[in-house]
């Protein structure tokens, strides 16, 4: 799948969540369990990454629809936030330390995001597509090690 059609489909069934292609970036390259992983030098979907991989399609799709469901994405999203101001005023308290306020996804620098595991073979798109990310968080003063 090209990232202008990955990032057409997450405008078209998800318009609450996905506004601009950085709300789309955000998901696809700094979220860990955001439900694309990286195969044939592209971003896919899960049901297709598992599909290749095991040979089946062992997801029942009722369920990922319900994980992905607006509902709970924003209780997600609200539990991180929470968890974030919990974390910020010990680290207050603790050590004197302000850790600034959340960021949605951009705070996550989990190792298995996306961004930080780009595949040698990746496709000329979906490298440009990581290179507009990398801009929009360098604007945003947000310092990543990236592979290459």
């Amino acid at each position: 799948m090209t990232v202008e059609t990955t990032l057409q489909d997450m405008f078209d069934n998800y318009p609450k969540l996905f506004a601009t292609r950085q709300d789309c970036y955000d998901h696809l390259f700094a979220t860990n369990g955001c439900g694309y992983h990286w195969m044939f030098g592209q971003l896919v979907k899960c049901e297709q990454y598992n599909k290749e991989i095991h040979d089946e399609d062992y997801l029942n799709p009722k369920v990922v629809k319900a994980e992905q469901s607006i509902e709970n994405i924003e209780m997600k999203n609200k539990m991180d936030r929470e968890m974030h101001e919990f974390f910020r005023m010990e680290a207050l308290e603790e050590d004197g330390i302000d850790i600034g306020p959340y960021v949605p996804n951009k705070s996550s620098r989990d190792p298995n995001s996306n961004i930080l595991n780009v595949p040698d073979d990746i496709k000329p798109d979906w490298k440009a597509a990581v290179e507009e990310y990398k801009a929009i968080l360098k604007a945003d003063n947000v310092c990543l090690k990236l592979k290459y």
